[in-house]
């Protein structure tokens, strides 16, 4: 009993040992920081990074560029007048808030069936 007690205690001297050097080497890489420090080398940081790249204009083709007939006629009247005239008779009246109230119910009863028992709501 005597060799195992010993071995435990010296494996106990040996852990705290390695216990204590890993503490000591912590407090030395911690002790010195504080948040002056770190603001003052994320100064110098960016005092000394590259300044950003400068953004690129943009690259101009030449001044006479070919263009081809079908979109220089499309170009040139983009819409037909036949267009002009769907898109008119296309429009809606505006509906008055009573009849859109009236379209609104219609579309519920169709929906729920059944779920007004008769009643207009």
């Amino acid at each position: 009993m005597d060799i195992h007690y010993d071995k435990v205690q010296r494996l106990k001297a040996e852990q705290q040992s390695e216990r204590d050097a890993q503490w000591a080497q912590h407090r030395t890489r911690t002790s010195n920081v504080s948040f002056d420090r770190a603001k003052d080398d994320l100064i110098a940081e960016r005092q000394t990074a590259a300044p950003p790249p400068s953004e690129r204009g943009f690259k101009r083709g030449p001044k006479t560029e070919r263009v081809s007939e079908n979109f220089a006629r499309q170009a040139e009247n983009p819409a037909p007048p036949a267009a002009e005239q769907f898109r008119e008779a296309a429009k809606r009246e505006p509906l008055t808030r009573a009849e859109q109230i009236r379209r609104d119910m219609e579309a519920w009863r169709q929906r729920n069936r059944d779920r007004d028992q008769g009643r207009e709501l």
